[in-house]
């Protein structure tokens, strides 16, 4: 027997979403943090909107896809580390720099 849809069975569905969303934002924020640049600097080397940037940044958005590959080619880091948290193939020193930022952030 097929067991039917209910709307409840989405209950935890938009605090993943969220939740993915804000890793997104927190790993973008921490590119800017090892870029040295402000919101509306970064938008700019990856040919975005500020506002765009901020809500991407705040976990507000998924953020553009194309803009993810600009952030990738231009400031050294992995899709995979954006989407993921994965730091393989990330020059040392910058993944050193994203490792402590991220841990300074997850606890404040």
């Amino acid at each position: 027997m097929t067991r039917r849809y209910k709307k409840s069975d989405d209950d935890a569905l938009p605090k993943d979403v969220e939740q993915f969303r804000a890793e997104i934002g927190r790993r973008l924020r921490a590119v800017r943090f090892v870029a040295n640049q402000t919101q509306q600097a970064f938008a700019a080397s990856i040919d975005a909107k500020q506002n765009s940037y901020q809500k991407w940044e705040s976990g507000a958005l998924f953020p553009d896809p194309v803009a993810l590959m600009k952030v990738c080619a231009r400031h050294q880091v992995h899709f995979n580390f954006l989407y993921g948290g994965d730091f393989a193939g990330i020059d040392g020193s910058i993944a050193v720099k994203l490792a402590q930022f991220l841990a300074v952030s997850k606890s404040a």
